[in-house]
């Protein structure tokens, strides 16, 4: 207690509380117990009003391992989402019939969407070259050409702008069944640096044609005497 009897206070309202929701129907809830040792333990309790005994039965189960284990499973995968989420490239999960379960950040913000907002959504959204192709048919011909290799392909942004990406496929197996993880790297820059290699490379061809061209006629012109004779 707190010295001034607020906290015993407060511990009977509590208790008054909970009495009254297991008389109204309430049977299952959890609540900390403390044990002799000053540790507490996290109890399930499964209780019953009895009319005729004007007593609430309970029975108390201890979940306090069970607890620990949910709260290290939560932890390690708030870790594995805090890592996906860091890594550089865009990652999907997707089901057998073409829904987008799961997305990092980074594919969320290549797309411009908001997670949430991808996760209601079908590959068939954000692919335009399926065309009116199935989300099924779709998902098994990239799975024929992109497990285990790399595929260019056209995704489309919230503006329906495209962009080029590497897709590279991995098939999960999970307890709901085979699943399909998609990484997809935006290859944007790259592309426009090729392009401009190219370009360059154009331009270096057509000026070097031109002059080749001049010297080759003059050299043709000498050749038939246009210049007079030509010494040794």
């Amino acid at each position: 207690t707190d010295g001034g009897g607020g906290g015993h206070d407060t511990h009977s309202q509590n208790f008054l509380d909970l009495q009254k929701e297991i008389k109204d129907g309430k049977e299952d809830f959890e609540l900390k117990i403390k044990r002799s040792d000053g540790t507490t333990a996290d109890m399930l309790w499964s209780a019953r009003w009895s009319e005729d005994d004007k007593n609430i039965f309970c029975v108390a189960h201890d979940i306090t391992q069970r607890k620990l284990t949910q709260d290290l499973l939560r932890e390690s995968e708030e870790q594995i989402k805090a890592m996906l989420n860091n890594i550089l490239a865009g990652l999907m999960i997707v089901s057998s019939d073409g829904k987008i379960e799961y997305c990092n950040d980074r594919l969320a913000q290549l797309l411009q969407f908001d997670s949430k907002e991808l996760t209601i959504k079908s590959v068939i959204d954000l692919f335009p070259k399926i065309g009116n192709d199935s989300a099924e048919h779709f998902l098994l011909d990239v799975r024929s050409r992109g497990a285990g290799h790399i595929v260019e392909q056209e995704i489309k942004r919230r503006d329906e702008a495209l962009v080029p990406v590497e897709l590279s496929i991995t098939e999960l197996e999970t307890n709901e069944g085979s699943r399909l993880l998609i990484s997809l790297v935006d290859i944007t820059e790259r592309r426009q640096i090729e392009r401009t290699r190219q370009e360059f490379v154009a331009m270096i061809s057509h000026d070097l044609r031109t002059p080749l061209a001049s010297v080759g006629g003059f050299l043709e012109l000498l050749s038939e005497g246009i210049y007079g004779d030509l010494s040794d």
